[in-house]
């Protein structure tokens, strides 16, 4: 696979994907600038604007975080 990786090696998130942070679930809308993002949380009416380094991948290897 040919997928962008960030400055610390690691993939970077891509628009749709679904992403935790805090405990918190949601899917990433799109990118702010160069260092945040927009996420519309699980369960949450509005979106946020959140650091994207605070972003983690919710992936099928890792569990969503409180299953």
């Amino acid at each position: 696979m040919n997928e962008r990786l960030n400055s610390e090696g690691e993939r970077e998130l891509r628009v749709g994907e679904r992403v935790s942070l805090g405990g918190r679930v949601g899917i990433l809308r799109y990118r702010y600038g160069t260092g945040a993002a927009v996420v519309h949380f699980d369960h949450e009416a509005r979106t946020k604007v959140v650091p994207l380094r605070r972003l983690v991948a919710c992936t099928d290897e890792r569990p969503l975080p409180g299953r």
